[in-house]
C-alpha cells in the first residue's frame, strides 16, 4: 500500500470519517490482498477500494445499511477465481473489529478486490 494511500486513510481519520481500528483494519487488509495475490495497491489502481471499504466499515459501525448489488453482477463476480478466496480476508476484518460485515457490503468488497485482480492478471495495473 502506496505513501498516497495511507496518506488517504489520515484524511478520513483526522476528518472524523473513520476512527484509528478502521484504519488499522484497511491497511491489514491491504496488506492481506497484495500478499495473496502479487498486487501493488497504489493510488492510481486502489484510491476507490480502499476509500470505499474504510468508509464502508465506518457505516458497519454506526449500524448503516446499503443496498445490494444485482443479481447479475453477483453471478459475474461468481466466475472470477479470487471471488471465492475473498470470504477469507474479509472474516479478518470482521475478527479485527469485532463486526459482522452486511453480505451486501461484503459483495461490494468483493466487486473492488476482484476488479483489482481482474486487472493484475490482465497485465494491466
Amino acid at each position: 500500500m502506496d505513501l498516497l494511500l495511507q496518506q488517504r486513510l489520515a484524511i478520513l481519520l483526522a476528518a472524523g470519517e473513520i476512527d484509528e481500528p478502521i484504519q488499522g483494519a484497511v491497511v491489514a487488509f491491504a496488506k492481506a490482498l497484495e500478499e495473496r495475490f502479487g498486487l501493488e495497491l497504489a493510488e492510481d489502481n486502489a484510491a476507490m477500494f480502499i476509500t470505499h471499504l474504510a468508509m464502508a466499515l465506518a457505516r458497519i459501525c454506526r449500524g448503516e445499511a446499503v443496498a445490494g448489488l444485482d443479481e447479475a453482477a453477483l453471478e459475474e463476480l461468481a466466475g472470477i477465481p479470487a471471488y471465492h478466496e475473498l470470504p477469507e480476508l474479509y472474516r479478518g476484518l470482521e475478527r479485527r473489529l469485532g463486526i459482522a460485515i452486511p453480505e451486501a457490503e461484503q459483495n461490494y468488497i468483493t466487486l473492488h478486490a476482484c476488479v483489482l485482480v481482474a486487472k493484475k492478471m490482465d497485465g494491466r495495473k
